[in-house]
């Protein structure tokens, strides 16, 4: 069980925004999004999964942290677990969590302030630092606002 209650997301190699494609279509140079994808870039969950001790290689090519198993999975109670929903504010943290990190109508700066607001209901802090991962993701959705 994880007693953490603070984590930092690394926008280096954070993957958000649309998940396979972008609303254009475009396959992301980035891998899609998932815990940690084959390119080395993980989302949200999988930056907190990862804080909370599950290692980088029980993460690559899951999706959702309910696709973990085992000790991996049990790292997470108290912070992601389905098994403690009843005991966080919000039942569907990681599927809300997985919605706005995967979202491609809403900024990077949207972004950061929605799952930081989303996890501090259930006492979690997240912080976020460093340069966005290929910075394209953050631009096409402004493009898109302009129009």
């Amino acid at each position: 069980m994880s007693s953490k209650k603070s984590f930092t997301i690394d926008r280096s190699f954070w993957r958000r925004g649309a998940g396979r494609l972008d609303s254009e279509g475009i396959n992301s140079p980035h891998g899609r999004t998932e815990l940690r994808n084959k390119n080395g870039n993980a989302c949200c969950l999988g930056h907190i999964a990862q804080q909370c001790g599950v290692t980088w290689s029980a993460l690559t090519g899951v999706s959702l942290p309910s696709g973990l198993f085992g000790a991996s999975r049990a790292l997470l109670d108290g912070v992601l677990t389905d098994s403690l929903f009843d005991k966080l504010p919000n039942p569907k943290i990681v599927v809300m969590a997985a919605g706005i990190n995967d979202s491609s109508a809403i900024s990077d700066a949207e972004r950061e302030e929605k799952l930081a607001e989303l996890f501090a209901k259930s006492g979690i802090a997240l912080t976020f630092h460093g340069e966005y991962l290929g910075g394209y993701l953050a631009s096409l959705n402004e493009e898109r606002r302009s129009e």
